[in-house]
């Protein structure tokens, strides 16, 4: 089980996300939409909790926002487009358009991924469905006979997958499909993106499975033809 665990009330978290927002301005042309403050700090603590290796695809707030001197930095990395961040000794150039070009020794290394992708267009997703299977651990191997009535992989059997994404039950279907992800009751709160969101898993997570505080209902201002309130559900 991770070691690296902080209790609830460790402002050391807040301080390194409060600087990473402080210190980087949002790059439009590379759709860079930063979390909230309160947003990066409950991925960074689910992080914390259910990950040893991490792989974070286009979340640099969220990976720069770990504890340096904690293990599980150490031991993850960050893969982004933006070659600004390579200052990090876990940076990983990463374009999404060429999920087979992550380097060989970073294939089926992670236990979880976390991703927030520049575009909720089903090819753009789909990209970053294979770069999830290429990071994480291979499912195990099927059996020769199978009474299951499906060939889809457990839940997490292959690793644990953290996504935000568009909001809506249209969306949602797309993403169990993709990631085998479904949506969580935490809203994360994103300010200058003018999409709702979501936060989708595929594990049960007791963290997610609770209302943001800072954010406990979808924003009516923030909905869009596929993200209707009135097809709005949690699970």
């Amino acid at each position: 089980m991770p070691d690296h665990k902080r209790v609830d009330g460790d402002t050391d978290g807040g301080s390194r996300s409060s600087d990473f927002l402080k210190s980087n301005e949002e790059k439009i042309k590379l759709y860079q939409y930063w979390y909230s403050k309160s947003t990066i700090e409950a991925i960074v603590r689910e992080c914390e909790d259910v990950g040893e290796k991490v792989a974070f695809l286009s979340t640099p707030s969220v990976y720069f926002s770990l504890d340096e001197k904690s293990k599980l930095y150490k031991n993850s990395v960050l893969l982004d487009f933006d070659k600004a961040f390579d200052r990090a000794p876990g940076f990983v150039f990463y374009d999404y358009k060429k999920p087979n070009d992550i380097p060989n020794h970073l294939h089926h290394k992670f236990d979880l991924v976390v991703i927030d992708a520049p575009s909720v267009r089903d090819d753009v997703l789909k990209l970053y469905s294979r770069a999830a299977d290429i990071l994480l651990p291979s499912p195990p191997p099927k059996p020769m006979f199978s009474f299951c009535c499906t060939s889809r992989p457990m839940p997490f059997e292959k690793g644990k997958i953290i996504i935000t994404s568009l909001a809506g039950v249209e969306h949602s279907r797309l993403m169990m499909k993709l990631f085998g992800t479904w949506p969580q009751v935490f809203l994360p709160t994103i300010p200058n993106l003018i999409y709702q969101y979501h936060i989708y898993a595929n594990y049960p997570s007791t963290r997610f499975d609770k209302p943001n505080p800072d954010q406990a209902k979808p924003d009516p201002k923030k909905t869009s033809a596929r993200s209707r309130m009135a097809d709005f559900a949690v699970n």
